[in-house]
């Protein structure tokens, strides 16, 4: 073993034993794409953040999560329903 690969496993090591979860640069770039996209930047935007084409960003780097989804759905409902009346 060289040192760079002595190296590489001392910090494995030393990231495992922190209880720091692994994440890979991919997983950064997932997590940008999701939170500009909640903030509300649009899917353009992002993919040139991302250096990627509008399509690809939406397919893959902006994953919402469900409760998103969900909170979206119940505003579009609130503006399509009349107000319940009292």
């Amino acid at each position: 073993m060289n040192a760079d690969q002595q190296t590489l496993l001392d910090r494995s090591s030393h990231i495992r034993t922190g209880g720091i979860p692994h994440r890979t640069l991919h997983d950064l770039r997932r997590s940008v794409g999701t939170n500009h996209a909640r903030a509300g930047a649009s899917t353009k935007l992002i993919a040139g953040l991302l250096g990627n084409t509008a399509e690809i960003t939406a397919r893959v780097y902006v994953q919402l999560a469900s409760d998103d989804l969900r909170r979206l759905s119940d505003l579009n409902a609130q503006n399509l329903l009349p107000a319940p009346q009292s």
